[in-house]
């Protein structure tokens, strides 16, 4: 079914790109080095909105050049859920981050046998994860090679025998795709 209105391209307002640097810098990161500049597709009615970080130099082109109406150009940053005030990032910002884990960002860093368990979108315990960062919270969860494979939310699981094991919950991994037949 196609939208009545036709969906808009425009600057991220100061609320979407507020939510967006809270993201970044709970990742370690200044908003920065995460986009150059944010845009959000609104579509008139719709629940949430796509946001992405398109170069400007190709924006003004389609724009002055070609006389084009954009819905999405550039780095697909996530969705951000006007409702809630919350950002679910994408699987592409999560390779464009991944770059920063060897340095600032916060990551979690997974054995082969995690990540196979990660991609099928279970949780990781333990001794799979081979390195974490100090604290909880969301995190770019990457391979033994520093490739990303999705984003996941660090925890620490408390049971009766044991004093608390590091868990990542998988939010959305590479799998993701052929799991839902995409």
């Amino acid at each position: 079914m196609q939208a009545e209105k036709k969906p808009l391209l425009r600057k991220a307002n100061k609320e979407e790109a507020e939510t967006v640097n809270r993201f970044c810098l709970e990742l370690g990161l200044h908003p920065k080095q995460c986009y150059r500049s944010l845009y959000a597709l609104e579509v008139p009615g719709g629940e949430y909105r796509e946001l992405y970080d398109p170069p400007e130099t190709v924006l003004r082109f389609a724009r002055e050049r070609l006389r084009m109406v954009l819905y999405s150009t550039g780095i697909y940053m996530g969705i951000y859920d006007p409702q809630k005030m919350k950002f679910k990032p994408s699987l592409p910002l999560a390779h464009r981050l991944a770059r920063y884990c060897q340095s600032e960002a916060r990551c979690c860093k997974l054995s082969d046998t995690g990540e196979k368990r990660f991609l099928y979108g279970k949780p990781v315990r333990g001794p799979s994860i081979v390195y974490m960062p100090g604290s909880r919270g969301p995190c770019i969860v990457i391979n033994s090679m520093g490739e990303a494979l999705g984003w996941g939310i660090l925890t620490v699981h408390k049971s009766k025998n044991r004093a608390g094991t590091p868990r990542v919950e998988p939010v959305i991994d590479m799998g993701w795709y052929l799991r839902r037949g995409g």
